[in-house]
């Protein structure tokens, strides 16, 4: 016997997972489409440019990075929380508060840039940082669209707006540098696919039509829910950019430029599981905490599953093939990224961890905890950066980073706990199958083999540590896979076991 509503829950859940895993494909084929093109113009123009300019762009990457991040009160999150999320003089009033502060935030560029260029000792930031800070003026004038297709995990449209954003900026950047090699290449590709990226938010998503208003109560439930996120963001900030900071002013800048490229190919796997977590995880877990609390937890680790299956393949990837990616590549003034990137891989593979757990924090209204986690990691960073860095130089740097960064984490852990929701049994299975391949691929060669034979030792046990690692992300990400291409992967699968058992078979 039914019993009475199970029906409309079960599609209710039926469609929000619809929506989760169309919402990962499209958030999936973005982010694949941009990483090629963005490495693919980072590879020409490391042979155009020199590497300062790689430094001056990470510079001024960081003082916009910190502006916003300090300043950042929740916009975007408090619309896909919200129960006015799609009130228009709620979304109306968000966007008034958006393009207001990002006007402030550009005056604020203009008047950092040169306290920057005296400290780092680099007049051109001068210039760079008010440029690079026209990106607030645009992303502040963008349509609340944006957060409403977000809301409801509708990300079709936003995807192919995204597409060509990367694609437009590649092609600015790349004619610009051939033509006129500088540092303003990278800074007018990027200004040039912002505004037209604004632009088309308005144009080409279907949603409330953005005017300047102003709506008490809906200016104070944005403000009151984004004064944890406001600590959080502003803490985050100090935790993942300390790197650069301190690197900026103990190394020479050609040193911070070659940790800038390594850094930018090691976080891959970060950023996907960030725009996974952050535009499907988030909108999908609060939709479950407002409707069925209990669920949560299941959710929860469901949403993880997938995306920590990715994230592992990409950072063994990352761990195992760089080295020969920086060598064949690049040229020697890059050589030092050989080492730099698999030492960034597995440190930011705790940062992986949070990025898929804190969200939960988010959705269950308790963004003070996710502000006290982000401060542990600045804090455990800040030391362990200086103290490895004495000890170490830039490798020892390194390791600290990933210590501040599995101490914010296990603060999150602890957090989650206290509502209930437990996921330390599944980081412990992911890690240690990360660890076990990274050591098998990468370390035993050197330690067993002959020095002759480490080459083709570390070839032969990489790609079966990688094929390990594929296997794990099929497994894990089978059950999220619908539709023809399941059924494609399914007969597959099944020819290849039906092959081995006949090979088998035939041996013996």
């Amino acid at each position: 016997m039914d019993v009475p509503g199970a029906e409309p829950a079960r599609a209710e859940r039926s469609g929000l997972r619809s929506r989760a895993l169309r919402g990962s494909g499209w958030t999936g084929a973005e982010y694949l489409f941009a990483t090629v093109l963005r490495f693919g113009s980072n590879l020409l123009l490391a042979h155009v440019l020199v590497p300062e300019a790689f430094a001056l762009t990470a510079l001024a990457s960081i003082v916009l990075q910190a502006l916003q991040m300090f300043s950042d009160i929740g916009v975007g999150p408090a619309i896909v929380q919200s129960r006015r999320g799609d009130d228009p003089a709620f979304l109306n009033t968000a966007w008034t508060i958006q393009v207001v502060r990002g006007f402030i935030l550009w005056l604020a560029t203009c008047i950092l840039a040169w306290p920057a260029a005296h400290f780092y000792a680099t007049p051109e930031l001068r210039w760079v940082i008010p440029a690079c800070g026209l990106s607030f003026i645009t992303t502040g004038l963008q349509s609340t669209a944006l957060q409403t297709r977000a809301r409801d995990i509708d990300l079709g449209t936003i995807t192919f707006l995204g597409l060509g954003e990367s694609l437009i900026r590649t092609l600015v950047t790349v004619v610009w540098a051939l033509l006129w090699p500088s540092v303003w290449a990278m800074i007018g590709g990027a200004t040039v696919a912002y505004t037209l990226f604004m632009i088309s938010s308005h144009f080409l998503l279907h949603g409330v039509r953005n005017r300047f208003a102003w709506d008490a109560d809906a200016a104070k439930y944005i403000l009151g829910f984004g004064r944890w996120v406001f600590a959080s963001t502003m803490v985050t900030f100090l935790a993942m950019q300390t790197d650069r900071l301190i690197l900026g002013k103990v190394v020479p800048m050609s040193v911070l430029g070659v940790y800038s490229i390594a850094y930018t190919l090691s976080r891959l796997p970060l950023d996907i599981g960030q725009r996974l977590a952050g535009q499907v995880q988030f909108p999908a877990i609060a939709e479950v905490f407002r409707r069925d609390p209990g669920q949560l937890n299941q959710k929860l680790r469901e949403s993880r599953r997938l995306i920590l299956a990715l994230s592992q393949f990409g950072i063994l990837g990352i761990i195992i093939c760089s080295p020969w990616f920086f060598n064949i590549l690049y040229d020697a003034r890059y050589s030092d990224a050989a080492l730099f990137c698999p030492l960034l891989a597995g440190a930011l593979w705790f940062a992986i961890l949070q990025a898929s757990a804190d969200r939960a924090l988010l959705a269950v209204g308790d963004a003070r905890s996710l502000a006290i986690s982000n401060g542990t990691n600045f804090v455990v960073t800040v030391i362990g950066c200086l103290a490895g860095h004495r000890l170490a130089g830039v490798p020892g740097f390194i390791v600290g980073c990933g210590l501040g960064n599995l101490a914010g984490h296990a603060m999150v852990v602890v957090r989650l706990t206290r509502h209930g929701l437990a996921i330390l049994r599944q980081d412990l299975i992911f890690t240690g199958l990360v660890v076990a391949v990274a050591c098998i691929s990468s370390v035993l060669p050197r330690v067993l083999l002959p020095t002759a034979s480490q080459q083709a030792g570390t070839i032969v046990l990489g790609a079966l540590g990688l094929m390990l690692s594929g296997w794990c992300m099929m497994s894990n990400a089978m059950p999220f896979i619908e539709g023809p291409a399941k059924r494609i992967l399914a007969r597959i699968s099944g020819r290849v076991v039906a092959a081995g058992v006949v090979g088998g078979s035939r041996k013996e």
